[in-house]
């Protein structure tokens, strides 16, 4: 089978291209084709040659600033629609994510009537109550979910699915999207809201949140990764991130001892979400 991995690295996400690429290539349904849809405004030919850097497709991508870079990737699968339709399967995965484990046909929606691979959100893994959940609730939003809908909830950052059920997937949030911005609406959590609005009446294969594994869960290992990946002239403004590893120590352990150990962790993640300086 043909699987595509997309991912948008704009801006600082660049960084993380090679090491999402090298991971995916050892770890990620290795028995399969793999292509890599890499929307970006860097220039691929100055990452160097490294592993799966020849299955690498550069879409080029302009920055639209936070939250569009996100809030508009809909967009972006749309517009390729033709060049993503060729492959079986398409997964979409933010830039910092690190494949650490072997992920298999397992993730595939092989008889699931939507088509779709989502991921539980790990924030809300123990939490049932939908009441609780962050759906949107602007009842003026396309994505307006009620009070009492909806059973689980579901994280941006990993999901994929069947190539056409995902392509109809993006054209249908895209136009939604469009209304939304055009009567000055801004989804709470953006593209993640709208991903949930979708699945809401829907049978998605479901995977746990090792699959979307923060990494601040190493307070060692989130300060190793921000004095690394980032430049000299920005580590003043990650103190408050450098405290907060030492803080937060391992918030979500409890999901390696009910469920396994991750497959899939999300690199240079705080408790709030992404981070405002890789957004710059």
């Amino acid at each position: 089978m043909k699987i595509g991995i997309i991912t948008i690295a704009t801006g600082k996400y660049s960084m993380y291209i090679q090491e999402l690429v090298e991971t995916a290539e050892d770890l990620f349904l290795c028995d399969h084709d793999r292509k890599y849809f890499v929307y970006t405004d860097c220039d691929i030919e100055q990452l160097g040659n490294f592993k799966g850097s020849e299955k690498i497709i550069k879409i080029h991508q302009d920055k639209l600033g936070w939250p569009y870079d996100s809030m508009m990737r809909f967009h972006m699968f749309d517009e390729k629609k033709e060049l993503l339709g060729e492959m079986d399967y398409l997964f979409f995965m933010n830039a910092n994510m690190k494949i650490v484990d072997i992920v298999d046909e397992s993730i595939l929606p092989k008889n699931n009537e939507c088509g779709i691979t989502s991921t539980i959100h790990p924030g809300y893994y123990r939490n049932k109550n939908p009441h609780n959940y962050p759906y949107e609730r602007n009842y003026e939003s396309e994505f307006y979910v009620g009070p009492d809908s909806g059973t689980l909830y579901y994280q941006g950052c990993f999901n994929g699915g069947r190539t056409a059920e995902f392509l109809y997937m993006s054209e249908l949030l895209k136009s939604k999207m469009d209304i939304d911005i055009n009567n000055g609406i801004t989804p709470i959590w953006h593209d993640e809201s709208a991903f949930n609005w979708y699945l809401i009446d829907k049978d998605p294969l479901v995977l746990p949140p090792t699959y979307a594994y923060p990494e601040n869960c190493d307070g060692n290992e989130v300060k190793k990764a921000l004095y690394e990946k980032n430049e000299g002239q920005d580590i003043s403004a990650l103190k408050a991130d450098i405290a907060e590893a030492n803080l937060i120590g391992h918030p979500f352990e409890y999901l390696l001892r009910e469920i396994s150990n991750p497959k899939i962790i999300q690199r240079n993640k705080n408790m709030q979400g992404g981070k405002i300086y890789l957004r710059k």
